[in-house]
């Protein structure tokens, strides 16, 4: 049976003007979890976190991508707008600043409809599916206890696209291209097989990498280039990339992004793994359980342990999965 230890978050009173209703009303700001013990192997319910992993996205996707495959009025469309895209630009403009826009577009769209629910507790049907509460830890625009400020978080955020993931992609392009490998341009969009055939090469490598990255960074020598991601005590979707460079460049543009630059993949397939990667990394920062949101990652920013991986499984099989209690 798995040990459990009880850790008390929040209590005490805090020096900022940005306090939560609760504690306003004199409730309690005590948050009782039950962790698993860091030495257990496993958590007393892994399948809680795999049920969020990307898995069922990934097959809907091939599903989805077969299906109109195989209706010409879908695919014959696609196909001209793809083939007028490749012959109209630059396929190394394609490769860096497409992908660059791909990637900086779903993150604010997806992080500037959640900072909505944060700032205005609305629309009710996402706000109520909130973790952290009670108490609840609202989100301070001015910055707070559990969060930095909303004009630190832009600041960081465009810092770190305009100056790590924008050289850091040409890098990787560059890179690979010079190794021998590098995207695929071509104005033939690819079949249903090579768009699976690349998810089944890419996910482990991307799981891998980013696992053990996030997870060295907790080591005490090398945290003070992860400590500024965990000034978000309660996470927030544009928390996504608020980090010191260092780790913007090994955890993000390395291990998230640099596996498919490296594996022959087709410029299609990397636009769409922007985009719902960084759709589903924005998200999983978001806070919120709406749609079915695992909660992994929220509680490894409220506890700054476990959790380290993007599927849940490497933390199941090494032993640093954790779970709220029931």
């Amino acid at each position: 049976a798995a040990h459990c230890s009880w850790t008390v978050v929040g209590g005490g009173r805090s020096s900022s003007r940005c306090r939560s209703r609760e504690e306003k009303r004199g409730r309690s700001s005590a948050n009782i979890f039950c962790l698993v013990s860091s030495s257990s192997p496993l958590s007393s319910n892994p399948q809680r976190k795999m049920a969020g992993s990307a898995l069922p996205m990934v097959l809907l996707l091939v599903g989805v991508f077969y299906a109109g495959s195989q209706v010409p009025a879908v695919t014959q469309p696609l196909q001209h707008s793809w083939a007028s895209l490749v012959h109209s630009y630059d396929a190394d403009a394609l490769v860096v600043w497409g992908s660059f826009l791909i990637f900086v577009c779903t993150y604010w769209s997806v992080g500037l409809l959640y900072l909505v629910v944060d700032i205005w507790h609305a629309p009710r049907v996402v706000w109520d599916t909130r973790f952290q509460r009670p108490p609840k830890r609202d989100f301070c625009i001015n910055g707070g206890p559990f969060n930095p400020s909303l004009g630190k978080t832009v600041l960081n955020a465009l810092g770190n696209q305009l100056f790590v993931f924008l050289p850091g992609i040409w890098a990787l392009h560059v890179g690979s291209r010079a190794l021998g490998f590098g995207v695929v341009v071509s104005d033939e969009l690819p079949s249903v097989s090579d768009i699976a055939w690349s998810a089944i090469k890419i996910m482990p490598a991307v799981s891998w990498g980013f696992y053990w990255s996030h997870r060295l960074l907790h080591v005490p020598s090398l945290y003070r280039f992860h400590k500024p991601h965990h000034n978000f005590r309660k996470s927030i979707a544009l928390a996504a990339i608020y980090s010191h460079p260092v780790e913007a460049l090994v955890s993000s543009v390395c291990s998230i992004i640099g596996p498919a630059f490296f594996l022959n993949t087709h410029l299609a397939t990397i636009y769409v793994g922007m985009a719902l990667g960084w759709a589903a990394t924005t998200r999983g920062h978001s806070g919120y359980g709406f749609m079915g949101q695992d909660r992994s990652h929220d509680l490894h920013h409220s506890k700054n342990t476990g959790n380290f991986g993007n599927t849940g499984v490497l933390d199941w099989v090494f032993g640093t999965q954790i779970t709220p209690t029931p």
